[in-house]
C-alpha cells in the first residue's frame, strides 16, 4: 500500500510538469516562426531600399523602383507559400497550436487583439512617428511581431 501511495505522489508531482514542458515547447516553435518572419521582412527590406512593407501582402514594386513583385506572404495567411513569397523558403512554418490555423496575419491595432488565436504570428508595420500604423500597399518605417502564445503574448526580442 505505501508503495502506492508513493507512486501516486511521485505522478501528481510529474504529470504538470509534462504539462508545462509541452506548452513551453509549442511557445519555441511559435517563436521560431517569429525569427522566420522576422527573416522575411529583413529581406523584403534590403530588396526595397531600406523600407518596410505596409502589410504581408505589400509588393517590392509598390514601395520602391525595383520591379519585383515579391511580397512577404503573396495572400496567404497557412503553407505552402507561392513562389512569389519570401516566406517560401521557410519550410518548416506551421502554426504549433492548430495546424489548421493561420500562421502569419496582419495586426492593424496594437495588441491585444480581442480573443487572439494562439499560434499566429502578427505583424504590424508603422509610419516615421513609430505609432502611426503604415496603410497595406505603403511604406513603413518600422515594424513588430507579435504572436500570441500557451499564456499570452510573445514578444520577438531583436538581436
Amino acid at each position: 500500500m505505501t508503495v502506492v501511495v508513493i507512486i501516486g505522489i511521485i505522478i501528481a508531482m510529474t504529470i504538470p510538469n509534462l504539462i508545462d514542458i509541452r506548452a513551453r515547447a509549442l511557445e519555441a516553435s511559435l517563436k521560431a516562426n517569429m525569427h522566420a518572419v522576422h527573416l522575411a521582412v529583413e529581406e523584403f527590406c534590403t530588396i526595397a531600399d531600406g523600407v518596410y512593407p505596409g502589410d504581408l501582402d505589400t509588393r517590392i514594386s509598390q514601395v520602391c523602383s525595383n520591379p519585383s513583385d515579391q511580397s512577404l506572404a503573396d495572400g496567404r495567411r497557412i503553407p505552402p507559400f507561392s513562389d512569389r513569397a519570401l516566406l517560401r523558403p521557410h519550410t518548416g512554418l506551421k502554426n504549433p497550436f492548430n495546424a489548421a490555423e493561420f500562421v502569419v496575419d496582419n495586426l492593424l491595432i496594437y495588441p491585444p487583439v480581442p480573443v487572439p488565436p494562439r499560434g499566429c504570428t502578427y505583424y504590424s508595420s508603422y509610419l516615421q512617428d513609430g505609432c502611426t500604423p503604415s496603410a497595406p500597399g505603403q511604406i513603413a518605417y518600422s515594424f513588430r511581431l507579435t504572436a500570441y502564445g500557451h499564456s499570452g503574448p510573445l514578444q520577438l526580442t531583436y538581436p
